[in-house]
């Protein structure tokens, strides 16, 4: 259920993409900031939860890396996630780093 959730979630961002650019990285960003921790007790002992939270994070950095928007709003972005990320018991986010 919840890798179906996510691909919903994906969908609808990509789909507000083609209107609105800003308003989904936005919602790209929240829904980084929350995935772990909305996660974290799910059982990932198959490795699929990773394998589609990789994917996600995939389809998402290009979504909030192709809006223009003022670096003040950059800024934020970026450090939304790097919080979740340190505070992150489950590191499902951990390969945004390297984005």
């Amino acid at each position: 259920m919840p890798i179906q959730r996510l691909k919903e979630a994906l969908a609808e961002i990509r789909q507000i993409a083609r209107a609105a650019p800003v308003l989904a990285a936005d919602g790209a960003v929240a829904l980084l900031e929350k995935l772990s921790p909305a996660l974290e007790h799910v059982d990932s002992s198959s490795g699929a939860m990773g394998t589609v939270v990789n994917c996600a994070i995939d389809a998402l950095v290009p979504v909030i890396a192709g809006v223009d928007v003022p670096a003040p709003v950059r800024m934020r972005w970026l450090e939304r996630p790097f919080d979740t990320l340190q505070d992150d018991p489950m590191p499902y986010i951990e390969q945004l780093g390297d984005r």
